[in-house]
């Protein structure tokens, strides 16, 4: 699960460290591959992943925005004196620009602090205290990111099925290429990618029916808030009305900006009917 790199060579290194802060030069981070690894084994193990270890990974990774990673280049090819393309200072402006469909693939300073920490609390829970709620049924996620809630889910074995969804092609591409990198070619029965936008969900385009509908670090913006709840909203009675039976929907979240959270509680509150869980996860 590829979700940040960087570039480096010979000429740009010294004695360990690496020019590509605004020219500064920054000590070379020993934390991968080891750490990244632990990492990794220990979620997909189902294992409670440390605060102290998801925090290296954040601190690791959270200069590398968009916007940082585009100065950085930039930075390097104009002390080197070489020609620059109007296309790269293009996609760096273009990234500056603040619109509410603004791509959140990278890591910027609203996400960077808690990254991936909902979907590693919800993937916890549900495997060790709520597998009542997955087991043998079918599992829709809204806004999965990278996927990891969505393949730790199918890798357990305890589901019938997962479908991932996002409204961003790109992620949907990350998604399919975690999905390879972490199972066989004869998944695709278990595991279904695709499209799905809040604001013009049609249930015609999801291809199986879900028992339980998942999202984490979806609360991220009053903006989106109304097309999240409807989007919710829709997808469960009309599932209620196909399958005879009421789906269930949880979610997972970060908080960062408490007026965001008002919104999303006092907004579902009128729409939907919702239970806090509790539970102690560590």
């Amino acid at each position: 699960m590829k979700e940040d790199f960087s570039i480096l060579d010979d000429r740009n290194s010294i004695d360990g460290y690496v020019c590509f802060r605004k020219g500064h030069p920054c000590e070379l981070s020993p934390l991968l591959p080891k750490a990244v690894a632990q990492f990794v084994r220990e979620y997909f193990a189902s294992a409670t992943v440390s605060h102290v270890l998801l925090n290296k990974i954040v601190l690791f990774c959270e200069d590398s925005s968009q916007q940082q990673l585009l100065g950085d280049i930039l930075c390097g090819l104009e002390t080197r004196h070489a020609e620059i393309g109007w296309q790269l200072y293009r996609c760096l402006t273009d990234s500056m620009i603040d619109t509410v469909r603004v791509d959140r693939i990278y890591f910027d300073d609203f996400f960077s602090n808690d990254f991936l920490q909902a979907s590693c609390d919800l993937a916890n829970y549900l495997l060790k205290y709520g597998r009542d709620y997955i087991s043998d049924n079918n599992i829709l996620e809204l806004g999965a990111g990278c996927g990891l809630l969505g393949i730790a889910l199918a890798a357990s074995g305890i589901v019938k099925s997962v479908t991932l969804s996002d409204g961003n092609n790109d992620v949907l591409d990350v998604i399919r290429h975690n999905i390879r990198a972490n199972f066989s070619e004869d998944c695709d029965t278990m595991v279904n990618v695709i499209f799905v936008e809040w604001g013009s969900v049609n249930i015609k385009f999801i291809p199986v029916v879900p028992d339980v509908i998942l999202a984490t670090d979806v609360v991220y913006d009053t903006l989106a808030v109304e097309p999240l709840v409807s989007a919710i909203k829709k997808l469960l009675v009309s599932f209620n009305k196909e399958k005879g039976t009421s789906p269930c929907c949880i979610i997972a979240n970060t908080i960062r900006n408490q007026n965001t959270v008002d919104k999303f509680i006092t907004y579902a509150g009128v729409n939907l009917n919702g239970n806090r869980i509790e539970e102690d996860l560590e």
